[in-house]
């Protein structure tokens, strides 16, 4: 038997996290509540859609002043995947998507 938390609407989209093992209704608050923390500290920091995330001042000024190291693994990783896919994966395609 599998549970189905209440959806999730970040990062331009609708999240639908299922669990699969029975665990008690505190736990799964708890659950619950720790990915709606981390999702919106995510979203806060590299959704392109809020004003004063990172991504937004990176697409803005063009540079991130002492960034933190997640940051800069994730932008790392964005290139590894571009260099990999032979540009078919890349992380600053957002224009592309609005147009």
């Amino acid at each position: 038997m599998s549970t189905l938390l209440p959806e999730i609407k970040a990062l331009g989209t609708i999240w639908w996290i299922e669990i699969f093992t029975e665990i008690s209704a505190t736990k799964k608050q708890v659950v619950y509540n720790d990915l709606l923390l981390f999702i919106s500290n995510f979203e806060n920091k590299y959704s392109r859609f809020k004003s004063d995330s990172l991504i937004t001042k990176l697409n803005t000024t063009g540079s991130l002043e002492n960034p933190d190291q997640m940051t800069i693994n994730l932008l790392h990783k964005g290139q590894e995947l571009f260099t990999k896919t032979d540009g078919l994966f890349n992380i600053l395609n957002g224009e592309i998507l609005e147009n």
